[in-house]
């Protein structure tokens, strides 16, 4: 076939370097106050390479009724761009605190030309720098000095910022809680301060001040080698080797206070506490008050020799020392996995009994930031001890009460989530959503104490629910099941502003996240007001069509239907449109991961749906048995049954699409997949005498369903799912293994794996291409040895996107004799490979 270009109205859509360039906005977090957000948005460039992290804030007073319009609502304001990191938290109504890498006089880099000649700091990422160089750079910076990483403070009022302090060590996942002045006339008079939580890396003495030093000598231990020694297993995890000095990611914190007065700047050997520089002042007005991080007095290791000498450093406290207790819990972990209160912190954290490769339980502790001895500062376990994995430990805003999300299966990391509410003052522990099939993916308490909100996993969308948990003292013992308040979009994230209004970021098949204010009232319907967004509306993106069709055992089974942007998105419309029986379009169809997993109506730059709508295919996800957001024996129907129910819900779902949209032609398919849609493209390559596909594309797949098991990471997965180990349950790993059915591969196949994939080995991949190679089959193998189980790096993206794209035009282009001739030729016994070339796919007519 000969080379072919994208047509006009496809490359005005969504291409493929649109999609990656364009930003990528994340959750809004509200100031105090609940007036602005503060928006973090990143924008890849592929000429430069260089990504622009910049921090924006909108207004979050309510937009007027659309009935009595008073003017447009403020569009998002730039605060500051060329950041380094988008870590952020609230200090106050107007001042925000955010992170920035070391500063050193003699990077140029660094610097800019003031107006009067003086040179000053720049941006943290400077405008010229690739992504690659800016990682090498900051590198430079932490090793030439002792800074890791600056604190610093942006008051979004007046625009000025000031440095609040330096740290050892890099640190991430800030949590922060203000702690207001008491307004009370009578109270004594003080000052507003704050607790900031963060997680760093630090070895098993716990402390950040001696990493450094342990690392230093850990290289100097090796002698030049590499190696790793390791006595147990879970010696790696995900895409990262388990450190073998006993290095844990810890929560740690340190105070803040505003006031006038100002440390100064103070130097040493082995830390530098740096503060902001008094500001100039007559004898009549007072210093303006700023954010300063509490200090305590040290005696310098290098002065150990010359006597002692007092000098001051950050503070920082680190309840989780010694614990051998790891918070956040990787590879995923992040802020939500704990919680501060003015007295407490609310953490989990893995079991430290059981190994984590075959055990998913986590345990909830409770710890008090200010300890009376060293028995009071050990953590206590809230949880009972023998339930699976737990998250979102959360305390409601007055500090009285604390929840969490519990699992009841050890191992199985897809169980119910079941909302526990624990009261502070007296330990009663209570579930709160035992009757209820559905499971909440995380939860935030209502200002009021008394509900909690839900983001939950419903049917191919991410929806809001409240649910009541009244204090015990008022009498109501009845459980209520949690009632939706969103139906629309999937929502990745909220902050409740007061008893009734909640921040929502949302996205959907149309757009990245955006920002809305949901109205929540006892006596009305809630309702939902969108904000400006950062990112302007792509015309013709298909906004998908949600449909239902009948599968396994008459079970319903759901689905979105996408179609390409010369077909209308309105069902008249597109009725009138497709008049015309002889229009046709491929399709193109997508089995998700997980397999605990689901489609939703949400955005995404790995596996957009409308990546390939956009291209001129009628694109189709189906949500089939084991699939999340339709009850939990939907779900957990998928053990030991991997390529039985879910797979004959997927034949059922073609034929159903085949017959109910015209639209789609039979003879031009093609079914892609990653993860354990990876391993129903091996599956499908097996048994598609049953569907029919053209084309197959199977990404991080999996081969061999016994290999997989013994060289993957976490165990407890293939025990789950298969019932046990392979060499318990055989015959349960042999039932589903798509190895056992390669006498009947026939299909051209694209095979794409990541080297740094440790869930599934690159072996899988290397098997099936080398199987489909050795049979003579079409194949291709395409190999990014930088990346995980995902493509990450924009410019694999493009090419992983390219690669896809290429091969399913191939397959299922629009001359049937071309595809068959080629497919024969390729076939031959013997045959190297062949090229394929870049194509859009026009509707034959």
């Amino acid at each position: 076939m000969s080379n072919q270009t994208q047509s006009k109205e496809a490359s005005e859509v969504l291409p493929i370097t649109t999609l990656i360039q364009l930003p990528r906005p994340g959750s809004g977090t509200p100031s105090p106050n609940g007036t602005v957000a503060l928006w973090p948005s990143s924008t890849f460039d592929l000429s430069s390479g260089r990504t622009d992290k910049t921090f924006y804030l909108i207004d979050l007073t309510p937009p007027p009724p659309p009935s009595n319009p008073s003017g447009p609502t403020p569009a998002p304001k730039k605060l500051i761009g060329g950041l380094s990191y988008t870590e952020h938290a609230w200090l106050d109504d107007h001042t925000l605190l955010f992170l920035r890498p070391p500063f050193a006089a003699d990077d140029e880099a660094a610097h800019v030309l003031a107006e009067n000649g003086e040179r000053k700091r720049g941006l943290d990422h400077p405008v010229g720098v690739s992504d690659k160089e800016q990682k090498e750079r900051l590198k430079g910076l932490m090793k030439s000095g002792a800074t890791a990483v600056e604190i610093w403070a942006l008051d979004t009022e007046e625009g000025d910022e000031y440095l609040i302090g330096a740290l050892p060590v890099e640190i991430s996942n800030l949590k922060l809680l203000s702690i207001p002045a008491p307004s009370s006339s009578s109270a004594p008079k003080s000052s507003p301060t704050a607790i900031l939580a963060f997680s760093a890396v630090v070895f098993p003495d716990g402390d950040p001040y001696t990493v450094a030093d342990q690392e230093d000598k850990l290289v100097e231990d090796a002698r030049g080698s590499d190696v790793r020694v390791y006595d147990k297993t879970f010696v790696r995890h995900w895409d990262t080797w388990t450190p073998t000095a006993g290095q844990l990611n810890q929560v740690h914190f340190v105070k803040l206070t505003k006031s006038s007065s100002t440390p100064s700047i103070e130097e040493e050997e082995d830390y530098e506490v740096v503060s902001h520089p008094p500001s100039p002042a007559s004898p009549s007005t007072p210093a303006k008050e700023k954010w300063t991080v509490v200090t305590s007095s040290c005696k310098s290791s290098a002065a150990d020799n010359v006597g002692e000498k007092n000098l001051k450093k950050i503070t920082i406290w680190s309840p989780l020392a010694g614990t051998g207790l790891e918070c956040p819990v990787g590879p995923f972990g992040s802020s939500s996995d704990f919680d501060l209160s003015p007295t407490h912190l609310i953490f989990h954290a893995k079991d430290p009994h059981l190994n984590p490769a075959w055990h998913t339980r986590t345990q909830v502790y409770i710890v008090p930031l200010s300890p009376k001895s060293k028995k009071d500062g050990e953590p206590k376990i809230l949880t009972v001890g023998n339930q699976g994995a737990c998250t979102s430990p959360r305390f409601s805003v007055d500090g009285t009460r604390a929840s969490w999300l519990e699992m009841r299966e050890d191992g199985y990391e897809s169980d119910r989530n079941r909302v526990m509410i624990y009261e502070i003052e007296t330990s009663a522990r209570w579930g709160a959503t035992e009757n209820w099939e559905f499971s909440p993916g995380s939860l935030e308490w209502c200002p009021c104490g008394e509900k909690v909100y839900l983001i939950v996993d419903h049917e191919g969308r991410n929806k809001l629910f409240q649910l009541p948990v009244p204090l015990p003292s008022s009498g109501k013992t009845a459980l209520v099941a949690p009632s939706p308040l969103t139906q629309s979009q999937s929502i990745s994230s909220i902050s409740p502003l007061t008893t009734s209004t909640v921040l929502i970021t949302s996205s959907s098949f149309t757009h990245p996240n955006v920002l809305s204010l949901l109205s929540v009232s006892s006596s009305a319907t809630p309702s939902l007001s969108p904000l400006p967004a950062l990112v302007p509306p792509i015309p013709s993106l298909s906004t998908g069509e949600s449909f239902w069709y009948s599968g396994t055992g008459g079970h319903p089974v759901h689905g979105f239907i996408l179609h390409p942007p010369s077909v209308p998105n309105s069902k008249e419309d597109r009725k009138e449109f497709l008049k015309d029986k002889a229009k046709k379009f491929p399709l193109a169809f997508l089995v998700h991961g997980g397999p605990q997993g689901s489609w939703q109506d949400a955005w995404s730059t790995r596996w957009n749906p409308n990546v390939y709508a956009s291209h001129g295919y009628v694109t189709v996800v189906i949500n089939p048995t084991g699939s999340t957001g339709y009850g939990q024996p939907f779900t957990d129907a998928i053990k030991n049954n991997w390529g039985g129910s879910p797979f004959t819900d997927l034949v059922a779902g073609l034929h159903y699409l085949l017959d109910t949209y015209p639209e789609i032609d039979p003879e031009r398919t093609a079914m892609l997949g990653a993860s354990y849609g990876g391993f129903m493209a091996n599956w499908i390559q097996g048994h598609n005498d049953l569907m029919g596909f053209k084309a197959i594309v199977c990404h991080d797949g999996v081969f061999s369903t016994t290999a997989t098991y013994y060289n993957t990471e976490e165990l407890y997965f293939p025990e789950r799912e298969f019932g046990g180990t392979p060499w318990d349950v055989p015959d349960n790993y042999a039932r589903w293994n798509p190895q056992n059915h390669i006498s009947k591969w026939r299909t051209p196949q694209l095979i794409i794996h990541g080297g740094k994939d440790f869930r599934l080995t690159e072996s899988e991949g290397l098997g099936v291409f080398n199987t489909l190679q050795r049979l003579g089959v079409p194949s291709r193998l395409v190999y990014f040895e930088s990346e995980n189980h995902w493509v990450l790096n924009p410019y694999n993206g493009v090419r992983w996107h390219e690669e896809v794209l290429k091969w399913i035009d191939e397959w299922t282009a629009s001359s049937p004799s071309g595809a068959e001739q080629k497919k024969e030729a390729a076939g031959l016994e013997g045959k190297k490979g062949y090229r394929v070339g870049y194509v859009h796919l026009e509707p034959t007519v």
